[in-house]
């Protein structure tokens, strides 16, 4: 389980890039190889068709990932890998810290989106869990 946490402070257009370059790379993979099919069928080499497709994709991700790399570089995360082989209690904690976090900014986006709280709540939210996860790392550090 991986909790990334944006810093409070991003402007949204870098948040709104930060989140379709994440889903920029399984895209590519679908409709390159989507595109790379239908050019074959079209009778386009198969050397050309990936070369077509890798010219279009490539430098879109290119500009998408140096659009998302200020807010990314700034992000915090939390992660927790746990096997079912071998009961990790460090990992179970991780694990259930960043389910807390993620209820707690869910909730709290939730409640600012239906208009139950101010942006000032979910704000303080935001921030308290990126001071959370931060701290947490500087710790271990």
């Amino acid at each position: 389980m991986r909790l990334v946490v944006y810093p409070p402070d991003s402007d949204p257009r870098d948040l709104l890039s930060a989140d379709l370059f994440r889903f920029f790379v399984p895209c590519a993979v679908v409709l390159g190889l989507t595109g790379a099919l239908a050019l074959c069928a079209a009778g386009v080499p198969v050397g050309s068709a990936a070369a077509i497709v890798l010219a279009v994709l490539v430098p879109v991700g290119v500009f998408m990932g140096f659009r998302a790399a200020p807010v990314n570089r700034r992000a915090v995360s939390l992660w927790s890998c746990r096997s079912a082989f071998h009961v990790d209690r460090a990992a179970l904690a991780a694990e259930q810290r960043a389910e807390s976090l993620a209820h707690v900014l869910q909730s709290a986006a939730e409640d600012y989106r239906q208009g139950r709280s101010p942006h000032a709540v979910l704000q303080s939210e935001w921030q308290a869990a990126f001071d959370d996860i931060t701290s947490g790392q500087a710790r271990r550090g």
